[in-house]
């Protein structure tokens, strides 16, 4: 028997998090929250959210070029990510990056990619996340996401410190979701 839910949360004064028409506060956006975004992209990844942040690390990821999922600017729907009004009512509280229309997708928007090829992509990415954070470079899911942010938002210059940040929320996420066995 399918059962399907449906979660909603009111999101009060919510904005772009990453608007479309100014991309200086864009960048100074994802200066000032890119931990954040980084474990929403670690996040996406494991639940193959693929239409939030393009990212084309992951061959699986990229869409069929004549389908719904290939707009113009490459894959990705940064209007996915909104920010929360500060919240003078309530302490003062910042205000904080959401991730809204979330889900877990059953297939991938390329045609010819399987579960398989799934799998073989995430694990190249978590190999290379992990080196990089060895070696203190970059790592390649970082280095696309800027490329997204870039393409979709017109932002360049983003700080060696917001693309660590990216990629230390990435890693947090991902050694959140992990299941450790306990000897």
């Amino acid at each position: 028997q399918n059962r399907n839910a449906l979660l909603m949360e009111f999101l009060r004064g919510g904005v772009d998090a990453l608007p479309k028409d100014g991309p200086e506060l864009c960048r100074q956006r994802l200066e000032a929250h890119a931990s954040t975004i980084g474990r929403v992209m670690g996040v996406d990844m494991v639940l193959n959210n693929w239409d939030r942040i393009g990212n084309a690390a992951l061959g699986s990821w990229l869409p069929d070029p004549t389908g719904f999922f290939a707009p113009a600017d490459g894959p990705g729907n940064l209007d996915n990510l909104m920010l929360s009004a500060a919240d003078d009512d309530n302490d003062g509280a910042e205000a904080e990056v959401i991730a809204i229309d979330t889900d877990l997708k059953p297939g991938y928007p390329q045609p010819a990619a399987s579960d398989a090829d799934f799998v073989s992509d995430v694990d190249k990415l978590f190999c290379d996340l992990r080196a990089s954070e060895r070696d203190s470079r970059t790592s390649t899911i970082v280095r696309e996401a800027q490329r997204c942010f870039e393409r979709k938002r017109g932002v360049v210059g983003l700080s060696n410190s917001a693309l660590a940040a990216l990629q230390r929320g990435v890693v947090e996420a991902l050694s959140l979701l992990a299941c450790r066995e306990e000897a």
